[in-house]
C-alpha cells in the first residue's frame, strides 16, 4: 500500500512498526520514519493509534521496553481498532512485536494492510 492507494477508514487504524533494536541509531531511524508517516495518515485525516506514541516516552526510564512488557497493551488497544497498518521498515518481517501484532490481528478478524518505505 503506499499513500496514493489509501482510502480513509471511518475507524481507528493500529500502527505498528518495530522499535528495539542493539543500535541507538536504528531505533531513531524509525521513530523519524514512524513520526513522518504518522504525521502523513493525520494530516490525510486516518485516526492512528499505537503504542509508540507512549512507549518512546520510555525511553530513558528504567521501565521495561519489550512486547512481553506490552502484549496487553498493545491487544488493549487494538481491539478498539479496526485495521492494523504495517510500516515496513528493515526488520519488521523478523520483530517479535510486529509478528504478535499481525497475528493478534489476524485472530480478532482485523483487516491487516502493509506500508512499504522507500529506504534511506
Amino acid at each position: 500500500m503506499n499513500f496514493d492507494d489509501i482510502e480513509i477508514p471511518k475507524g481507528l487504524v493500529y500502527l505498528s512498526i518495530p522499535y528495539s533494536d542493539k543500535s541507538k541509531l536504528v531505533v531513531r531511524r524509525r521513530m523519524e520514519v514512524f513520526n513522518q508517516i504518522t504525521l502523513k495518515l493525520l494530516s490525510m485525516g486516518v485516526h492512528v493509534v499505537s503504542p509508540m506514541l507512549v512507549e518512546h516516552l520510555l525511553t530513558d526510564t528504567d521501565i521495561e521496553i519489550t512486547y512481553d512488557r506490552w502484549s496487553e497493551y498493545c491487544e488493549t488497544m487494538m481491539n478498539s481498532c479496526d485495521e492494523l497498518w504495517v510500516i515496513q521498515v528493515e526488520g519488521w518481517d523478523k520483530s517479535t512485536g510486529v509478528k504478535a501484532e499481525i497475528e493478534y490481528a489476524k485472530k480478532t478478524k482485523k483487516a491487516v494492510a502493509f506500508l512499504e518505505v522507500a529506504s534511506g
